[in-house]
């Protein structure tokens, strides 16, 4: 019964481990719960089953049942993870947890012979673990791919099918075989099934160590990228995203503008309403950007009370357009967003052969949102060049253009 108790004792560990760490990960705590709720039933189920099994006796019901609940613990906590704290797929869940327990019972209550005991049981309990891992697998697929590759999702995803696999064999062979065969069956596969119960819960858990620090380093790795505040990429990131699009538009062609956007007196709304309003206001003017832009556009804050955008595969018209409908949409909702009044003064500059460098546009851009300040505030300005001549400036209630400087 040695190897018995030593599969307890793993399983124990890993308890007290996922126990741990979701006290200490209070972002991803649901989730880690579930792991140690799995954990912990699956050791009391080995424990419980333990003695039975070593005797060559039947393992007893009350052991099943909480192996079967620390699976359903399990996968639920892969449904929770991936879901950012909500489950997707609990009435399917609770429905196969639900009729394999109502099966133990019946079988276990009617079925009075020990030997037909043995399979009546037994097949509930293998056809429900195998059911709940092998559903669970396939429905967990399609979101595990959306964040890793292809190997990497199998090698997740392998505990669970391998285990309802396992499962679903156990039932094909209770269903060739008698009561007596049922019990030499198990008598001999005791040890080879601890060790691959070993095996299979080291698996688990290393799969599930590996969602937690892959989440953990993508936080990480954001938080080092985004500005805490407004959300959008910090100075650093949007510095690096800008090279990126310059050196691309260098080798490929398509169009870069950029958008320096500066909020109007933004001294003023932090002296008048306070400097918790000044932050509403950062805020809104990051979502408004954010929701106002195409999905491949980027948004940072440059500093301050400075936004830049970074756009694509534009043109000098298209992207005077777009930063007009932000300019009014932020001058037009910002009541709403954050209880003060935003305008912004926006300096754009597309990128032309003649720039040397990004700090080239970047300066023009610079000199546009200037000499949008300087007009009076609250308007568009496009940076003065041979190819942007014919366009400029769009006041404010008006869509008529000045080049700056003009």
């Amino acid at each position: 019964m040695l190897i018995e108790w030593i599969a307890g004792v793993q399983l124990l560990l890993y308890a007290i481990a996922w126990t741990v760490a979701a006290r200490m990960v209070k972002e991803e705590r649901v989730a880690l719960g579930h792991w140690a709720a799995y954990a912990w039933l699956q050791g009391a189920g080995v424990f419980v089953t333990a003695p039975a099994l070593a005797a060559g006796q039947m393992p007893p019901v009350a052991g099943l049942l909480a192996s079967l609940l620390g699976f359903a613990a399990a996968v639920r906590g892969v449904d929770v993870f991936l879901g950012h704290g909500r489950a997707r797929h609990d009435r399917w869940g609770a429905a196969v947890v639900l009729a394999t327990v109502l099966a133990l019972a019946v079988a276990a209550l009617v079925v009075d012979d020990p030997v037909a005991r043995r399979r009546w049981v037994g097949l509930p309990y293998g056809l429900g673990g195998a059911t709940l891992l092998l559903s669970y697998a396939l429905l967990c697929w399609p979101r595990l791919r959306e964040g890793y590759g292809r190997v990497t999702v199998a090698v997740l995803v392998a505990p669970m099918a391998l285990t309802g696999l396992f499962g679903v064999v156990s039932v094909l062979a209770r269903g060739h075989l008698d009561g007596q065969d049922i019990a030499r069956l198990q008598q001999a596969s005791r040890e080879p099934n601890i060790v691959v119960s070993l095996v299979m819960s080291g698996l688990f858990n290393f799969a599930y160590i590996f969602l937690l620090v892959g989440r953990l380093v993508g936080r990480l790795r954001d938080s080092a990228r985004t500005d805490h505040l407004t959300g959008a990429l910090n100075r650093r990131a949007i510095d690096a995203t800008l090279h990126q699009a310059w050196h691309r538009q260098r080798r490929h062609g398509g169009g870069l503008a950029i958008a320096l956007l500066d909020i109007d007196h933004f001294k003023r709304i932090n002296d008048t309403w306070g400097h918790a309003a000044g932050d509403r206001a950062l805020a809104w003017v990051a979502q408004v950007l954010g929701e106002g832009t195409r999905a491949y556009d980027t948004v940072g804050r440059w500093g301050g009370e400075e936004f830049v955008l970074v756009m694509a595969d534009i043109g000098p018209e298209d992207v005077l357009r777009r930063c007009e409908r932000l300019r009014r949409a932020l001058a037009t909702g910002s009541r709403d967003g954050c209880g003060v009044p935003i305008t912004v003064s926006i300096g754009l500059a597309v990128c032309q052969p003649t720039d040397a460098s990004v700090a080239a546009l970047l300066e023009r851009a610079d000199r546009a949102m200037y000499a949008a300040k300087a007009a009076g505030r609250d308007r568009v300005v496009l940076s003065a060049t041979t190819a942007e001549a014919a366009l400029g400036v769009a006041e404010p209630g008006t869509g008529v253009g000045a080049r700056e400087g003009a």
